[in-house]
């Protein structure tokens, strides 16, 4: 009984490490209901946070629902995308960022990710045949929407492709305080992240 109440031990401490659920925690909660299985009747009545495995699991799948449904809308969205213009960029930056924040697992049903990269290359050329730096940042800018935390990388490609521009160029960014304001918004909600953190350490404490 004692290995079997040490297993038990085990398995409560790997059900409470999983935290916030997330598309990464899948191995974790495949262990702890591994480890939980092999357990007889008697070590799985010790197993007090059993409920608190089951509700992860339902919160893992329901993750992965929302991201399979999100690589279905990219998919559809890139089948429609249409004529490629000097105005294209802000819809194909804004298909790039939304299909590299999907897990490798949903990359896989984005079946069609080779006309974006043609839709890319195309816009790239035209931008550099017609001379147009100003309405790629334009673009850029626009592509960033509402400010979340995994917005982040769109912001920073924005900002380093407007300081790379010429001064005259800056001055045809229309959308320039769009950028600043987008950088004020991540700015605060890394603050605010950060007391979070200040406040959960303080409570474990």
């Amino acid at each position: 009984e004692k290995a079997e109440t040490q297993a038990a031990e085990r398995a409560v401490r790997l059900i409470d490490s999983v935290g916030e659920v997330t598309l990464d925690s899948a191995d974790t909660i495949r262990s702890a209901f591994d480890l939980y299985n092999s357990l007889s009747g008697y070590g799985k009545a010790l197993v007090t946070n059993y409920d608190l495995l089951l509700e992860k699991q339902r919160a893992y799948n329901a993750l992965v629902a929302l991201s399979d449904a999100a690589a279905n809308a990219i998919m559809n969205e890139i089948a429609n995308l249409g004529e490629i213009t000097v105005e294209s960029g802000s819809i194909l930056y804004s298909l790039r960022d939304r299909y590299e924040s999907l897990p490798e697992a949903s990359k896989q049903l984005v079946t069609n990710i080779s006309v974006l990269e043609e839709a890319e290359e195309l816009y790239a050329k035209l931008i550099e045949e017609t001379g147009e730096k100003a309405r790629q940042v334009i673009e850029m800018i626009e592509a960033i929407g509402a400010v979340t935390l995994d917005k982040e990388a769109a912001i920073l490609r924005a900002r380093e492709a407007y300081d790379a521009l010429e001064e005259n160029i800056k001055a045809e960014i229309s959308n320039y305080d769009k950028l600043l304001a987008a950088e004020e918004a991540l700015e605060l909600l890394k603050q605010q992240l950060g007391g979070m953190g200040e406040i959960t350490s303080q409570l474990d404490e």
